[in-house]
């Protein structure tokens, strides 16, 4: 058995809810990790934080692998723009992951939000599936000068995202 962790058992998010990981590790945690072969960590990181939590169970660094030939024939620039108006003539800064706090969505948002009050020439495209920063982004857009600059299309495959990243002149 394999189980891949995904950054479960790093710092920033074993300090959320941080009591019930605290309880739940040594009471279930830690027979669920010894029941397996092995657990597949991403990265040296993720590898040494989540060796702080006290508890010994077998790993293998193993990174996510891309198929790099997915991208090999992407569509002709342009796909994308247009199918959203407004976008023809901008320069498009393109995020694609998962909209939660660890990403940094905010972040990235109040940046393009900040430097959007003097360039009307950029437009932020934040692609992925809501985990929690969905409201947040929406307060921040609320009443901006820029918001109409922002798409947020949700988890996007296939076509429509490689038509994204054509179209992308900051990814």
């Amino acid at each position: 058995t394999i189980l891949t962790m995904h950054g479960m058992l790093m710092e920033h998010p074993m300090s959320i809810s941080r009591l019930k990981k605290r309880l739940y590790l040594p009471l279930i945690g830690k027979r669920t990790l010894g029941n397996v072969d092995v657990v597949q960590m991403l990265n040296s990181e993720e590898s040494r934080q989540s060796r702080l939590v006290g508890v010994d169970f077998p790993y293998v660094e193993l990174p996510n692998g891309v198929d790099a030939s997915q991208f090999a024939a992407l569509p002709e620039p342009g796909a994308y723009r247009s199918t959203e108006p407004g976008l023809a003539d901008k320069t498009i800064i393109l995020s694609m992951g998962r909209l939660h706090d660890i990403k940094g969505c905010d972040l990235l948002l109040g940046a393009f939000l900040d430097v959007a009050e003097t360039r009307d020439d950029l437009a932020l495209v934040m692609a992925g599936p809501d985990e929690g920063s969905l409201p947040q982004i929406m307060s921040m857009l609320e009443g901006h000068p820029a918001r109409d600059r922002v798409r947020l299309p949700g988890l996007v495959h296939g076509d429509q995202r490689l038509a994204m990243l054509a179209d992308a002149d900051i990814f």
